[in-house]
């Protein structure tokens, strides 16, 4: 289940080995099965524990206000609306995984082999791409302005990051084969900012390593002794797979981080620019929705090219949804990360969900659910399938 989540084969731009189609076969199953959780319970006059249904207000709430506000404001066929934002539906991997943990099929130990076998396939799959064994970047936009990650790939992106966060706190949490985890968490490390250079996962990624080093010596020794074998290993990566062109690209893309152009001139700040006039000026109390490019080119009518809410997050929320009803999502979300947390019992993963939980919640350009859907449900589903004490109802059963 895993590895059909994970979007390894998703057909995107960035990823050489997608498969049409198949994002949209896993989401219809995950409504499928969702479905049938739901009528069981109903059926059976079960009550739904609050986790439980906390995901379906956020999930199904988020997805048809979003496509609702659309035909409101735009006359977006709400159909289009609904196409639109389907990635919202990544979350309910969390249904037939915590059925899966009720249900006593898998246990932490499984849980923990299938995040790093499938970290591992993405990371290895992404290796073999970057040193051309397979597949081709685009290069013939890398000189755009726009467009100087064109070398980049994205091949299961969020079980890197999961499977990088997992094998590192497993490590310093004294879990056992801590020579192998060291090895994941270092070579995950890697590909997150060679391959996959997104500079916001990797900023989040090691500011989280280091905070949970902070008391534990033995991690400390980690990051420092990963932040120079990752200096090796990259030095060894531009000079033998790579070029200097790359080298220079590749010092480009951080540098202009802080650059006045990147800052005020960039699609990401045209899109900020343009929602922040939005909200201010014209009305923030309900939101706009979401347009899709089969409807008319969507945006492009109205804001131009370089429109894009895929890429600035929490600004994207309050644009779809209104400030009070982002808000209301965000709200709920956060909760149900928290009561699920402390909720869960004291296994070895719990460290692991934590600092899972919190990449979550530090990545704004992602949205929360939005972006992070399949991770979200993941997270939620092994704190709440784990979970101690009294268990919560709503109809107290």
């Amino acid at each position: 289940m895993f590895l059909m989540v994970s979007k390894i084969f998703d057909d995107k731009s960035g990823n050489p080995i997608g498969v049409s189609y198949l994002s949209e076969g896993v989401l219809a199953f995950l409504l499928f099965f969702t479905f049938l959780f739901v009528a069981s319970r109903l059926i059976k006059g079960a009550g739904f524990r609050k986790i439980d249904f906390l995901i379906l207000v956020i999930v199904f709430g988020a997805w048809f206000l979003s496509a609702f506000n659309a035909f409101l404001v735009y006359k977006q066929p709400i159909i289009y609306g609904l196409i639109e934002d389907r990635r919202i539906l990544d979350m309910l991997v969390y249904y037939p995984l915590v059925y899966a943990i009720r249900s006593e099929w898998i246990d932490h130990e499984d849980i923990i082999r299938a995040v790093l076998i499938v970290g591992l396939i993405a990371i290895m799959l992404s290796i073999l791409f970057k040193v051309g064994l397979f597949g081709a970047p685009d290069v013939s936009i890398q000189n755009l302005p726009l467009h100087k990650r064109a070398d980049r790939t994205s091949i299961g992106t969020q079980f890197v990051i999961l499977s990088t966060l997992f094998a590192y706190t497993l490590a310093i949490g004294f879990y056992r084969e801590r020579g192998r985890l060291l090895i994941i968490a270092l070579i995950g490390f890697l590909v997150l900012v060679v391959i996959v250079q997104t500079r916001k996962i990797v900023i989040i990624v090691t500011a989280l390593m280091l905070f949970f080093s902070l008391k534990n010596r033995f991690g400390i020794k980690v990051v420092l002794f990963s932040t120079a074998i990752a200096g090796l290993g990259m030095a060894f990566l531009f000079e033998k797979y790579l070029s200097v062109e790359s080298l220079q690209r590749f010092i480009a893309i951080w540098s202009q981080l802080t650059s006045e152009n990147y800052l005020t001139s960039s699609a990401r700040a045209h899109t900020i620019a343009s929602i922040w006039y939005e909200l201010k000026e014209v009305y923030f109390m309900w939101g706009y929705g979401s347009l899709s490019l089969l409807w008319n080119d969507g945006f492009h009518r109205f804001y131009g090219a370089n429109f894009f809410l895929a890429d600035v997050g929490l600004a994207g929320m309050f644009f779809r949804y209104g400030l009070f009803m982002a808000l209301f999502f965000i709200g709920i979300f956060l909760y149900a990360m928290h009561y699920s947390y402390q909720k869960m019992s004291n296994i070895p993963l719990r460290r692991s969900i934590g600092i899972s939980m919190w990449f979550i919640i530090l990545s704004p350009g992602a949205g929360l659910f939005l972006y992070l859907g399949t991770s979200c449900g993941i997270m939620l589903a092994i704190a709440s399938g784990f979970e101690r004490g009294q268990v919560d109802y709503f109809d107290n059963k």
